[in-house]
């Protein structure tokens, strides 16, 4: 008798606690776009990316998807500015002054 009431116990509690799952309660604040926001949107997977657009479509609140894009966006841009200082010093003045003549003689 013991033993029926074990399994069935397990049987009936086991699947409820197995759907118990830790999802955020608004699709805005969750992890991808938290991951996004701070590490940049480079930083996210394919599959994280997906993730990421579900998330902001999901999202109910316009004013704050709008916000949130320009933030991820804005930090995306600084980031990359700051990883591509290539044309600095003599090799970009060269560059540049060789583009110049040559965008003279094109059009002279």
């Amino acid at each position: 008798m013991v033993k029926f009431f074990i399994i069935a116990a397990m049987v009936i509690l086991v699947p409820l606690f197995a759907q118990m799952v830790d999802k955020p309660t608004n699709p805005c604040n969750s992890k991808i776009i938290e991951k996004a926001r701070s590490t940049g949107f480079r930083s996210l997977k394919f599959d994280e990316k997906i993730q990421y657009y579900l998330d902001l479509k999901k999202c109910g609140n316009k004013n704050l998807v709008k916000m949130i894009k320009k933030e991820v966006n804005t930090n995306q841009l600084k980031s990359d500015a700051d990883n591509s200082k290539l044309f600095f010093g003599k090799t970009s003045s060269c560059a540049y002054c060789v583009i110049a003549l040559l965008v003279y003689l094109a059009f002279a």
